[in-house]
């Protein structure tokens, strides 16, 4: 009976060696076979181009638009406003007065960047699917504030997207804020953010075939 029983165990241990040895060589061809997507890289002052890639959806047309980063600092919403009434006056009067909550707390990294449009006639830019990640805390995700870039420039009409005419260049500054209240659908005016930092962060721009990411400091 004995001898039976170990048999019987030994049976189940080798069958089970044998499907966790089929999982591994499953897992290995599947890894195998992985697309691995390449990345590069665009530092403070370098041209990243859209040509040829695409973030989010390969239907939204971005070939021809090409994105340099000036310098990002930390801000208020309240200094920001100013920043972009004293600096950006070009793109409309800016209303500096503003009732959020945290309106004196440091806590929009203000992003500043030019943008080209080489020969891109149809297509348009959407900063609402910019993201800004710190690379010293990766789970942090700032997204840019469509409502305070809405009102720092009265020329994108209230919408967090922009064209830009063929062969001209313009001047950006984006505010991106981490929204920390628990409630997605707060007012505006009453929701909390996260106080921002200093350091290395990155910003991703296409996703497809190539992913390529601005780095820059955070000051």
């Amino acid at each position: 009976m004995k001898k039976t029983l170990w048999t019987r165990r030994s049976a189940l241990a080798l069958f089970g060696c044998a499907v966790t040895g089929l999982a591994g060589m499953r897992a290995s061809v599947v890894n195998g076979n992985r697309t691995v997507i390449p990345e590069k890289y665009y530092a403070e002052g370098e041209w990243l181009s859209m040509d040829g890639a695409f973030l989010g959806s390969k239907d939204v047309a971005t070939d021809g638009y090409s994105f340099c980063i000036d310098g990002a600092e930390l801000l208020t919403p309240r200094e920001y406003l100013k920043r972009a009434h004293d600096d950006y006056s070009k793109y409309g009067i800016v209303d500096t007065k503003t009732k959020l909550k945290d309106a004196d707390i440091t806590c929009v990294i203000a992003v500043k960047m030019r943008v080209r449009n080489k020969d891109n006639v149809e297509g348009g830019i959407k900063t609402y699917v910019w993201h800004l990640v710190p690379e010293s805390a990766p789970n942090y995700d700032f997204m840019v504030n469509t409502d305070l870039i809405a009102q720092a420039m009265p020329a994108l009409d209230g919408l967090a997207a922009f064209a830009v005419q063929v062969g001209a260049e313009n001047e950006l500054l984006v505010p991106f804020m981490m929204q920390n209240t628990n409630d997605y659908f707060e007012g505006y005016e009453t929701v909390r953010f996260e106080k921002a930092f200093p350091g290395t962060y990155t910003m991703k721009m296409t996703d497809l075939p190539e992913r390529r990411l601005l780095r820059f400091e955070v000051k």
